[in-house]
């Protein structure tokens, strides 16, 4: 098809076009000769291969160039580089028709860690109810196989539901708990990492390497191994996946006595932004979770003192402590593909506590 108009930059009917050449030194570029007032075909080393006036240039449909470069004839070019293939986006037809369920879970398998307990446990009641398979890691054992069974009771269907012992923190326990998870649900599409610990709250100047130590062993190396070792599953199938990790407002906010475990959340919450760019050529999304004062077994001694409840939940617009259930939505939603155009985001609950 003919180039139309006079301009320097060509006018052509189309959305994106390749100048193609059975050149081996690879596609093609076009500059525009001031001097000769010629377009010139050119390969990515810069070589020329023909040239015509602006008015006889002949360009096929493809794949977009990029960006014409004005030069004189002679002068280096910048190594071509093709964009990269991306899938076209959903097309609507404009009906409506049938129902509309992409928050169905149905047929997926889910991993939890810190599964057995609060937020965790919120999160997996609320997939297993979406249709997932859900295995579920916790370190504590007899915690785990009752968290097991409760959430069997409540799917009602056992077949859905896994617990494995694992202490995040370890290496050689995460590969086996992964595999072990991948042989009972079949296949891993979304993991979870929920595991933490924190701690009594201990001043600075008080703290002991061992306990600062202690808190980045599981709340950074074990979201680090848990994720590495999804992210490898989840690549070698090629079919994408979720990745979610459970920060906190800690990482948000100053948290006085709490420094160590702040640190643990701020450190997870970038890599999550780090993971979201490198494993998107997967398809592989990456989000974090930021939950605010919730009550669950690690909060519970504050929560229930007067003199804290009485500081805090007067900065909590929600004027309540949130609950595990309070995180089932967000989690059968990063699950789905009602997310899969969600990437490298924090999703924030914490009935508005960061925002007053």
């Amino acid at each position: 098809m003919p180039l139309t108009g006079t301009s320097d930059v060509p006018t052509v009917v189309a959305e994106s076009w390749l100048l193609v050449t059975d050149k081996p030194e690879g596609p093609e570029g076009l500059i525009f000769d001031r001097t000769n007032n010629l377009y010139l075909v050119v390969v990515g080393s810069g070589t020329v291969l023909r040239s015509a006036p602006r008015t006889a240039m002949a360009i096929v449909p493809g794949t977009a160039v990029g960006s014409r470069q004005d030069r004189p004839v002679g002068s280096p070019l910048k190594p071509f580089r093709p964009p990269l293939t991306r899938p076209p986006p959903p097309v609507s037809s404009g009906s409506v028709s049938g129902t509309y369920t992409p928050f169905d879970l149905s047929g997926r398998g889910i991993v939890v860690t810190g599964g057995n307990n609060g937020i965790g446990l919120g999160m997996a009641r609320a997939m297993l109810a979406s249709g997932a398979a859900v295995a579920i890691w916790g370190s504590n054992a007899g915690r785990t196989e009752r968290a097991s069974r409760q959430l069997a009771e409540g799917c009602g269907d056992p077949t859905r539901v896994h617990a494995f012992v694992c202490d995040v923190g370890d290496e050689a326990q995460v590969e086996a708990a992964f595999a072990a998870s991948v042989t009972a649900l079949g296949r891993v599409d979304a993991c979870f990492a929920n595991a933490g610990v924190s701690s009594a709250g201990t001043p600075l100047l008080e703290m002991r390497l061992e306990e600062f130590r202690r808190v980045q062993r599981v709340n950074v190396e074990g979201v680090f191994l848990t994720l590495r070792a999804a992210a490898r599953h989840m690549a070698a199938l090629g079919q994408g996946g979720s990745l979610v990790v459970t920060s906190s407002t800690a990482a948000i906010d100053g948290a006085a006595r709490n420094s160590h475990y702040g640190a643990s959340k701020g450190a997870v919450s970038s890599f999550v932004r780090a993971l979201a760019v490198e494993l998107a050529r997967y398809r592989i999304r990456v989000n974090a979770i930021v939950p605010g004062w919730i009550a669950t077994d690690m909060t519970e001694r504050l929560v229930n003192d007067p003199k804290f409840a009485g500081a805090v939940l007067p900065r909590i617009p929600a004027r309540r402590w949130g609950t595990s259930d309070d995180f089932g939505g967000i989690a059968v939603y990063l699950a789905s593909d009602a997310s899969s155009y969600t990437t490298g985001e924090q999703f924030v609950i914490d009935g508005g506590y960061t925002k007053y």
